[in-house]
């Protein structure tokens, strides 16, 4: 079936109902269209909510019989990871309508769109969209990764630790591995923060940066970045060295450039953490 999607015409879905939702709202938030979810960091604006409003009611018309779940959804409760995934419908759109929702609150244009199709329980199709600059980042299962229309394929040569550069998305991390990688990250040519998968996937894919280290691996946060990275001939693993998958929300994530890198980040940022993940 997911044969007859034009991927083309997802991109014009989402542009859309970015234009409306989303890009009127940058810097123009009032104080009420901006809410917290579990923590003063974890934040929520009216621009989240009414853009996967309005993809979920897209897709549920367009493709008859799918299932939708956005990261709203679920923080309302109203849709159950753990149910969605014991018994998987063979079509399913997973949605974050707004990744770096910390960043688009505070003016800042690092944030993006993103969008998963997983078809009989795998993720087939995903679309990543840096909605301020109206650019793409599209993969599909077996068919490789495109940013900006453009194939883009990893040849990253391996790299000492002192010379990688890459993100820790430590925001949400226990202080205990806050710690450590705060002493680790003193060995890597830079290791920050971006507050946002979307951006950190679209680099990496690209070459830009050389690691993705992150503790909490929701399915809306990391779907499309998994299948945009390998299929742009990166690495993505949990930390327990397992492929990612939805039910993995727990394990945590790495993601490289390429296996030699991954070895190398996961032994030094990693190993001992393991045991503090909590």
């Amino acid at each position: 079936m997911t044969h007859s999607i034009d991927p083309q015409k997802i991109e014009t879905i989402i542009r859309e109902a970015c234009a409306e939702f989303i890009i009127p709202r940058f810097r123009k938030l009032h104080q009420d269209d901006v809410n917290t979810k579990t923590g003063p960091e974890d934040l929520v604006t009216a621009a989240d909510i009414e853009t996967e409003i309005a993809l979920t009611d897209i897709f549920t018309k367009e493709f008859a019989g799918c299932h939708v779940m956005g990261e709203e959804a679920v923080s309302r409760g109203e849709i159950s990871v753990e149910d969605v995934f014991e018994n998987e419908p063979e079509m399913l759109w997973v949605i974050d309508p707004v990744d770096g929702t910390w960043n688009f609150a505070h003016g800042s244009e690092i944030f993006g769109c993103m969008v998963a199709l997983r078809y009989k329980g795998e993720t087939v199709m995903s679309w990543i969209y840096n909605v301020m600059k109206d650019e793409f980042a599209y993969a599909e299962k077996g068919q490789g990764a495109s940013y900006a229309d453009k194939s883009i394929k990893l040849q990253t040569p391996d790299k000492p630790l002192e010379e990688l550069h890459g993100y820790l998305s430590h925001v949400f991390a226990p202080k205990p591995i806050k710690d450590v990688w705060q002493h680790k990250a003193q060995h890597i040519a830079t290791a920050g923060s971006l507050r946002c998968a979307a951006h950190a996937y679209m680099r990496l894919a690209r070459g830009i940066n050389d690691f993705h280290i992150t503790t909490k691996t929701k399915p809306w946060d990391h779907l499309a970045g998994d299948l945009l990275v390998r299929e742009a001939g990166g690495q993505v693993k949990t930390w327990d060295g397992e492929p990612y998958a939805p039910s993995h929300y727990r394990k945590g994530l790495l993601s490289t450039t390429n296996s030699d890198i991954w070895d190398n980040v996961y032994d030094h940022f990693i190993t001992d953490v393991l045991d503090l993940r909590g």
